[in-house]
């Protein structure tokens, strides 16, 4: 069977799209090949050869993938491709509602070399099928094979007006509404319209609610005329307008990223302060512990050493105790005469009776020695200060004949009034204190 066409495709991501363009191209007329529809039966490789050799034109479907199995030896696109580049026949690539992204750096040189040296085309199967599978049959395939039947993709011209469209920006055509053409900013693209009043619609392609509508009239079939679109200072008034939001956001993403940034550096601030204050907590329950764990240690090492030194301990304290009895019970001083001889206890005593006057005459007011002075308790040698009356007032010491008692202290008017007292009995010498008249805290002494 003859094909005008074979149409190769990547099963997994071009099937679709085969099955919208075969029937676009046989309803101009073209005997088209399409593998899921035509293999039923039969030895597979041979039918696909076979139809590859008999079709003029070789259409490559390129969507998502397509050649990426192609740096396989085994691959059947791969193999397709290059049967097609043997036989000589038109190589027509078609990019599908711009799915492709690009050829593989990986791709064999020789699948590249085929492919890179023709023009890749562009079909629209949404809005724009019509128009861009016009210009694929009117570019591509026609100057190369001619449909069966009367279709003529010139002959529309002939009872159309050819209008040229300038455009500053990147738009689609609509007429009553429906997608007819596409046009590049700044490239001449001519559009063909029948006699009549026509509403066309340039939307561009980058803002669709950027539009602009003329009301144009095409007089008669033979007639040329050039429609300007100007777009591009309202696309850039756009641009500049997004452009300011999306500054306006990136500044509000900052403040807010700044604002989060300060809560986390608080809150971290926090949470550091949080972690001294536990710290420093802790440091001092472990210096109590420390310390509460040395006073335990202390206490049962005391206790220890208590338990073995327990005898000693008992002695030290009931010597203690004994060294206190004596000292509060013991008495003070114990005194004795040859004829009237007494013990003197502490907070007891006699009175001394008053100085008796002098056997030598003492001078009034001065200081005098060794005088002899008479006192009840014996005779004494008086060495101080005497008043008016001649008896001994101020400081003093008397020494006593008989037994060698000494009072060294303060007289007034004859008599002891306080000072130093020292006695001697039996060899032993008594020391202590006498307070108006009376000797107090009287103790034994070695002199």
């Amino acid at each position: 069977m003859h094909y005008d066409i074979f149409i190769s495709y990547r099963r997994a991501t071009g099937k679709n799209f085969a099955r919208i363009i075969k029937p676009e191209l046989e309803k101009r007329g073209f005997h088209v090949f399409l593998d899921f529809d035509e293999l039923k039966d039969g030895v597979f490789d041979k039918r696909i050869m076979d139809a590859i050799k008999d079709s003029p034109i070789f259409l490559m479907i390129l969507s998502k993938g397509a050649l990426d199995r192609c740096v396989n030896e085994n691959d059947w696109v791969r193999a397709e491709i290059l049967y097609a580049s043997e036989q000589n026949k038109h190589i027509v690539p078609v990019e599908v509602d711009k799915s492709f992204r690009e050829i593989p750096t990986e791709l064999p040189d020789d699948v590249k070399s085929v492919l890179g040296a023709h023009q890749f085309s562009q079909v629209d199967t949404e809005s724009l099928l019509e128009v861009s599978m016009e210009k694929l049959v009117r570019e591509r395939i026609y100057p190369h094979v001619k449909p069966s039947g009367d279709y003529n993709p010139d002959d529309k011209n002939r009872n159309e007006a050819e209008i040229h469209i300038d455009s500053d920006a990147d738009c689609d055509i609509l007429r009553f509404d429906e997608i007819i053409d596409s046009v590049p900013a700044n490239k001449d693209k001519v559009i063909y319209l029948k006699p009549g009043k026509h509403k066309l619609t340039f939307v561009s392609k980058e803002f669709e609610d950027i539009q602009e509508t003329i009301t144009y009239e095409v007089s008669s079939e033979n007639y040329s005329d050039i429609l300007e679109v100007q777009l591009k200072r309202r696309v850039d008034e756009r641009r500049k307008q997004i452009d300011e939001q999306n500054r306006q956001k990136e500044l509000e993403i900052q403040r807010r990223i700044a604002k989060e940034n300060e809560r986390r550096k608080r809150e971290n601030e926090k949470v550091k302060i949080e972690a001294e204050k536990k710290r420093k907590a802790e440091a001092v329950a472990l210096r109590k512990r420390k310390i509460q764990e040395s006073i335990r240690n202390l206490y049962l090492r005391l206790n220890s050493w208590l338990w073995e030194h327990y005898k000693l301990i008992a002695f030290v304290v009931l010597a203690l105790l004994a060294i206190v009895l004596m000292m509060f019970l013991l008495p003070k001083v114990v005194s004795s005469t040859s004829d009237s001889e007494h013990i003197i206890l502490a907070g007891t005593g006699t009175d001394v009776p008053p100085a008796v006057e002098t056997e030598s005459k003492i001078p009034l007011n001065d200081t005098v020695k060794d005088s002899v002075v008479s006192f009840s308790i014996g005779k004494a040698k008086y060495t101080g200060k005497v008043g008016e009356d001649g008896k001994p007032n101020g400081m003093g010491k008397a020494v006593f004949l008989e037994n060698g008692d000494v009072f060294e202290g303060m007289f007034s008017n004859g008599a002891l009034d306080s000072g130093k007292y020292v006695r001697q009995i039996d060899g032993k010498y008594y020391r202590g204190k006498f307070k108006g008249d009376y000797p107090v805290d009287i103790t034994l002494y070695n002199e």
